[in-house]
């Protein structure tokens, strides 16, 4: 069975919550550890959006696109897309996009949000 996909996500993560005790409103306040986790910075040197990179299989290269896409968004002006060609052999990959997130606390506590928006799968 053939598949393909289009993924559209903007990822922030905010709002390190300490450690019990009060915090001021300075620490209270939500702070992303994503960088470009709106996507609008960029291209960098794959083509995508700036502080991030994709994986993909070396096999199925011709088969797989990611893009910075300007042609769909969610609070700005940029997107990110994983686009599967409808002739992808029907072995089971993972594609993705990812970054280093650095500046965490272990024992923190943090808030996430992503909008995904997916397109004919089968």
């Amino acid at each position: 069975m053939k598949q393909v996909t289009m993924i559209f996500a903007i990822v922030v993560l905010a709002g390190a919550f300490g450690p019990a005790g009060a915090l001021t409103d300075e620490e209270a306040a939500p702070r992303s550890l994503v960088v470009n986790g709106d996507f609008e910075k960029g291209p960098n040197s794959m083509g995508i959006a700036a502080m991030w990179s994709a994986t993909r299989a070396e096999q199925f290269a011709d088969h797989v696109a990611f893009v910075w896409d300007d042609s769909v968004a969610h609070g700005g002006n940029r997107s990110m897309s994983i686009r599967v060609a409808p002739d992808h052999p029907d072995d089971i990959v993972h594609y993705s996009v990812s970054q280093y997130i650095l500046g965490y606390e272990a024992g923190a506590t943090y808030r996430a949000s992503v909008v995904v928006r997916a397109e004919n799968l089968s």
